[in-house]
């Protein structure tokens, strides 16, 4: 039997505003010409379909697209991860099924027949409060005794896979997955040893435990400037409970997320043409802060995704006159004033007067 392991996909998600669905597009068309190269048996997804509870039509249409075209050559299992709302992927899961999709939204035991072998599957979403009641001690207990209820139907020598959605101890997670924190991470220990554990959540490929056959797909894409590394899905053959074969298959479709270190326009402008293809964050390091004619121009390159400004802005106060004498509006004046060499547009400066009104609670 020979399945298919990835995870993390966050449909829908943005990049500091940008809609991304083209990329994750062609990164998911890759994915199924992998699947289709590798003839696989079966496609394992470990949550965090969505980036968010409440997905767009477009996101819900651009995943139902995959997942036909891949159950078009095998079956797929998909769970939901902490950024799914469980019901609402489940919700069309009677429909799907008839295509042999299964969308799993509440903890699940099955047992399949894929390639002529029998497969023992437990199917463990996120594990939220909610799930957790039922069961006594801490995090990590009430865990594991979640995992050990649902693959109590494992038997030794037989296939047998853990698919969840867990963040575990070792996983060096990104700056934006971080959202469990330290007191919810899992030692491997909750993990069975009898199972390959196909996980989701951390972004990065990664192996928590060559032993207990648990690995990270990671996401297909790079979702933040620290997730630096090449994207992979995992591709593994199992029969008769052992793993014959395991491999990371590079993805090529998504665009890099590159840092830039720049001093000026000329050199930002410059970093941006040589990173044409990727998205780039310029780290300017300047006396001078740029004006908006010349943000706006670093703006419209198809590359620009932000601007981190390094300044060293004079102060209001070092102008001679005292802070005390002025009123907020004219130190938010000189303070735009010195940072944008303009003084603020009109409504800008009526947006500062109205939200400094309600701060105040005069409004």
């Amino acid at each position: 039997m020979k399945f298919l392991h990835l995870a993390d996909l966050h449909i829908g998600k943005r990049l500091e505003g940008r809609l991304r669905l083209d990329e994750q597009r062609a990164v998911l068309e890759e994915i199924v010409e992998i699947a289709r190269a590798e003839k696989v048996d079966l496609a394992l997804i470990a949550g965090d379909v969505f980036d968010v509870a409440s997905p767009s039509a477009e996101a819900k249409r651009v995943f139902y697209r995959f997942a036909l075209d891949l159950a078009s050559l095998c079956p797929v299992i998909a769970i939901s991860g902490n950024h799914d709302s469980s019901a609402d992927l489940s919700a069309p899961s009677e429909i799907a099924e008839v295509a042999d999709i299964r969308l799993i939204g509440q903890c699940t035991a099955l047992s399949l027949v894929i390639a002529g072998e029998k497969l023992n599957l437990s199917a463990v979403p996120y594990p939220d409060d909610a799930v957790l009641r039922s069961f006594e001690g801490e995090y990590t207990d009430k865990v594991r005794a979640l995992i050990a209820q649902y693959t109590s139907h494992f038997v030794s020598g037989e296939n047998n896979i853990l698919l969840s959605h867990l963040f575990m101890t070792g996983g060096a997670e990104g700056s934006d997955e971080n959202t469990l924190g330290p007191a919810r991470m899992l030692p491997k220990t909750v993990l069975p040893e009898n199972c390959y554990s196909a996980l989701g959540h951390v972004h990065k490929p990664m192996t928590v435990s060559a032993s207990r056959k648990a690995y990270y797909s990671g996401s297909p894409l790079a979702y933040h400037f620290d997730d630096e590394g090449e994207k992979s899905v995992i591709i593994c053959e199992m029969t008769s409970g052992q793993i014959a074969n395991f491999r990371r298959i590079p993805l090529r479709a998504g665009k890099k997320l590159v840092v830039e270190e720049v001093t000026d326009v000329p050199s930002a402008i410059t970093a941006l043409e040589r990173n044409a293809g990727n998205l780039v964050k310029l780290r300017l390091y300047s006396d001078e802060p740029l004006s908006v004619s010349e943000t706006k121009t670093l703006r419209a390159h198809e590359s620009f995704i932000k601007l981190e400004p390094i300044t060293s802005v004079k102060t209001i106060s070092s102008e001679g006159v005292s802070v005390k004498t002025r009123t907020d509006a004219e130190l938010f004046e000189a303070y735009y004033e010195s940072y944008y060499k303009e003084k603020p547009p009109k409504e800008i400066a009526t947006l500062f007067a109205d939200i400094l009104a309600e701060a105040k609670g005069e409004k």
